[in-house]
């Protein structure tokens, strides 16, 4: 099959030809129709950590399975299915008391190049080619664990739910799961890309009272504003703290930080009302502090971290997936731009510069 293979951090991915092992037992084959391209990604990519190369990206399939290894019942072949960011194992005690986005055994193999078992399915020349999630999406058949293939209705087109493996799923986790945003609360939202929107659209459906986008592109501000922002604020042009506080009366309720930097994380504490939350949800390079007042905290204001949002995949992903097909959730405005494998390279590219998702079609 074709994969987009990262022959070293930091060079442009190439297109080609490597082998993919059939499903073992407890894992599932599956024909990839899209995937979409996330900032994680992004970040592997420019060697925000270390990885084993050479390795095939990608966390953000959906496709149809075409075979299942012994033991595996959520599944048939024939079924579509989103593939989960997390794989979770169902075993483990995070599993085991409902958290599977905090799966041990899937969390410890995201970065670490293989499936649950430690070894891999993909390879080139008889060499070992390594996995990015335990999914590798950026190619056109994945073998996945069970845990991350979460069956949908067939009458949705896979490239718009696509994104609900990872990015759009942990912005409406975020809101819905981590935060549970009640109706008529003030909301600002740091970072209006992939995430920062899918959070946005998120508090929207919330019915949210006063919600606002802060970014430094206003190509970025205007996209949130379709999605469901009543205000926005350029933070390249003034002071985003003080104005959201000038918004909200003295402080909004609830805070997104979607960047993952110390700054933004910074800002996200100083914009707090006294007993107000903020949920950091972008993902910061290794090793990232950020300061803040001590006194805010005094004040009962409360911080959280947010991983995948909190997500659920089995029972969130149809959730959302049915919001969709109600017409209720805007994934056909969430993604923003398609392209074929071949132009991966682009597609990382333009998360810098434009608004909304991109998602690869598979021919």
């Amino acid at each position: 099959m074709k994969a987009a293979l990262m022959r070293a951090q930091r060079e442009a991915l190439v297109v080609e030809e490597v082998d993919l092992a059939e499903p073992g037992a407890g894992e599932v084959a599956v024909r990839l129709v899209a995937t979409g391209v996330c900032h994680t990604d992004k970040a592997a990519w420019r060697g925000n950590r270390e990885l084993k190369v050479p390795m095939v990206l990608g966390h953000e399939g959906a496709g149809i399975v075409e075979a299942v290894g012994p033991a595996v019942t959520s599944v048939a072949p024939g079924d579509h299915v989103v593939l989960a960011a997390i794989a979770r194992c169902g075993r483990c005690e995070a599993c085991v008391r409902g958290e599977p986005w905090l799966c041990g055994p899937a969390g410890t193999t995201i970065f670490d190049g293989t499936m649950l078992d430690g070894t891999t399915r993909l390879s080139q020349g008889g060499r070992p080619v390594y996995h990015f999630f335990s999914q590798s999406s950026f190619a056109e058949r994945a073998v996945v664990p069970e845990g991350a293939a979460v069956r949908v209705r067939s009458d949705v087109p896979l490239e718009r739910v696509a994104t609900l493996a990872c990015g759009v799923a942990t912005g409406l986790g975020a809101v819905f799961n981590a935060a549970k945003v009640p109706i008529g609360a003030s909301v600002a939202v740091i970072g209006c890309g992939g995430v920062g929107a899918s959070v946005i659209a998120g508090a929207d459906i919330a019915h949210a009272g006063m919600i606002v986008g802060i970014d430094v592109a206003e190509d970025k501000l205007a996209y949130a504003r379709t999605l469901g922002a009543t205000h926005t604020v350029n933070a390249a042009e003034e002071d985003a703290v003080e104005r959201v506080r000038a918004l909200s009366g003295g402080g909004i309720e609830i805070g997104f930080e979607c960047v993952g930097g110390a700054r933004t994380m910074a800002q996200l504490v100083a914009m707090l009302r006294p007993a107000g939350n903020g949920f950091i949800v972008g993902a910061a390079p290794p090793g990232t502090t950020f300061p803040f007042p001590t006194d805010g905290f005094i004040r009962n204001k409360h911080l959280h971290g947010v991983l995948l949002g909190n997500v659920r995949p089995s029972i969130d992903i149809p959730r959302y997936v049915e919001l969709y097909a109600k017409g209720r959730l805007p994934l056909d405005r969430l993604v923003t731009r398609t392209y074929g494998l071949e132009g991966i390279n682009d597609a990382l590219a333009a998360m810098e510069t434009s608004a909304g998702r991109g998602v690869v079609v598979f021919a």
